[in-house]
């Protein structure tokens, strides 16, 4: 009778599944439950490295526009600027702040105030005059609550909110809480976090990770092949017969340890080893993980609404203009979130708090703008900025010189820190002699009612409406925009006047570059 060949498993202890053969754990990363991600998980994928550069790429550019107070009277406006934007240390906290919504769906604030005087210069050094508001209210700090800490109480009967209940026990009323919102649809004031988007792929390449980590670890330590004959053996000490199987077995259990194995030296008639241990060997497969990962990474980046090509660089070859039109997606991207999630959230919480308390529930109510996050709009600034360079200023004495002139590699400009030199050293004396050193400029007449009204916005309004600086707002006064002068070296504009100016000035400079062209 033939006699059955051995249970390898059963005789063999190298076969046995060693503790490198185990399941990739990845108990750490919570259960699958991409249908309600809770904020500890959310808190953990914000640690992922490709995760946390889509947020940051996603949150820092509305830190480089400009923000300014538009509508209500004057003073509201002044007063606004003044406590709020002017407050950089609690504004910019208070925007990042507001931005963590977009990770979490919804931020709660606690709003803390303070009573102080505060005085306001409605148009700026040589405008009117200076205004004190006595015993104000204005926002000293605010508190961003962990989202795991707070719940949100709502009216049954509105569906509006109600206010909020930090750690099950303290309740804050609506009024003295900022609340943030990412996509409120349907009265949703948890919100839609733009995380949950990124679950699936942050997930699943993190097991992927697993898996390809065993197998590298599995490739540094391979598995082993062993043969030997298939025989019972005595011992020389004269214990009981082994087969040599299970002698082999346990020298690859060794091996496996990290020791040393000793096997005999013999040969069959043929002259072939009959001991022998050898490695299992196989073809590479970490180029079938590595492929999958890049399409997983990529995914969360397009999760959060990020283009991959603006900033990641992929192994295929793209074209510069793709990636200006991905970049213009992603801009148009930003824009929703500046309107509705910044500007929302702080024109209905601070800036309307700051009108009540200050101004009375009837005073009309200004609010937050910025300025666009475009590449044509900040390419049309560029534009009129160095126009501006070239235009001819004139000193006291008559002497005539440009911006652009006085640039050298030098000394630093004081606001772009770029070399330069005096304009008394560059500036030259105008056709037709020098003039009189002690005549004065002719100073302008008195303006009416009429051409006050009509001439509305100061030089601080145009500078914050297009974001520049007063200074380039005058600039552009002497080179011809339409202004009225008013004594002390002031201007006002109208604003359609002023927008044609603009227009037409940059239409003019694309028809110089179409004739040079």
């Amino acid at each position: 009778m033939r006699r059955p060949l051995p249970d390898l498993r059963e005789r063999v202890p190298g076969a046995m599944a060693g503790p490198w053969r185990r399941w990739a754990d990845a108990k750490w990363l919570g259960p699958y439950t991409p249908s309600n991600v809770p904020h500890w998980v959310r808190k953990l994928m914000r640690r992922d490295p490709q995760i946390a550069l889509g947020l940051i790429a996603f949150k820092a550019p509305f830190f480089g526009i400009e923000y300014r107070v538009e509508g209500s009277t004057p003073e509201i406006r002044a007063f606004v600027q003044k406590t709020l934007l002017e407050r950089r240390e609690v504004f910019e906290k208070l925007l990042w702040s507001v931005l963590n919504a977009i990770d979490f769906g919804f931020q709660a604030h606690e709003l803390l105030w303070r009573i102080e005087d505060v005085t306001v210069d409605e148009d700026g050094p040589g405008g009117l005059p200076e205004r004190t508001f006595f015993r104000a209210y204005t926002l000293r700090e605010f508190k961003d609550l962990d989202p795991e800490r707070v719940e949100l109480v709502t009216d049954r009967q509105t569906g509006r909110l109600a206010g909020i209940r930090v750690d099950g026990s303290v309740y804050l009323p609506s009024d003295k809480v900022l609340l943030a919102t990412h996509q409120a649809e349907h009265q949703n004031w948890w919100g839609e976090s733009a995380l949950d988007r990124a679950y699936h792929p942050w997930y699943w390449v993190n097991h992927l990770y697993l898996y390809m980590t065993r197998y590298l670890e599995q490739k540094g330590n391979p598995p082993l092949i062993g043969r030997a004959p298939y025989e019972n053996r005595t011992s020389e000490d004269g214990g009981p017969p082994r087969n040599c199987l299970d002698l082999l077995g346990a020298e690859l259990a060794t091996l496996r340890g990290g020791g040393n194995a000793t096997i005999p030296h013999e040969v069959d008639a043929k002259g072939h080893q009959r001991w022998d241990i050898s490695e299992l060997t196989h073809s590479a497969r970490l180029d079938q993980f590595l492929p999958a990962i890049q399409h997983l990474e990529d995914l969360k980046l397009r999760a959060m609404l990020v283009p991959e090509r603006i900033v990641t660089q992929q192994s295929t070859v793209g074209s510069f203009g793709m990636s200006e039109t991905h970049l213009d997606v992603f801009f148009s991207n930003l824009e929703v979130i500046k309107r509705f999630l910044i500007l929302g959230t702080l024109n209905a919480g601070p800036v309307q708090l700051l009108v009540r308390n200050n101004f009375g529930a009837k005073a009309p109510v200004p609010r937050l703008a910025a300025s666009e996050l475009s590449r044509q709009s900040k390419a049309l600034l560029a534009d009129i900025v160095k126009q501006a360079l070239l235009i001819p200023r004139t000193l006291d004495d008559g002497r005539v010189y440009s911006t652009a002139s006085i640039i050298d590699d030098i000394r630093a400009l004081e606001a772009l820190n770029i070399p330069h030199r005096r304009p008394q050293d560059v500036a030259v004396a105008p056709e037709g002699g020098r003039q009189d050193q002690t005549a004065a400029p002719s100073a302008p007449s008195a303006p009416t009612a009429e051409d006050l009204a009509r001439h509305s916005d100061t030089t601080a309004c145009v500078a914050r409406r297009y974001g520049v600086s007063r200074h380039t707002v005058c600039r552009w006064a002497k080179a011809g925009a339409p202004c009225l002068p008013l004594p002390g070296g002031r201007y006002r504009f109208n604003p359609r006047e002023l927008h044609d100016w603009l227009a037409q000035h940059q239409a003019a400079k694309a028809e110089e570059v179409d004739r040079a062209a």
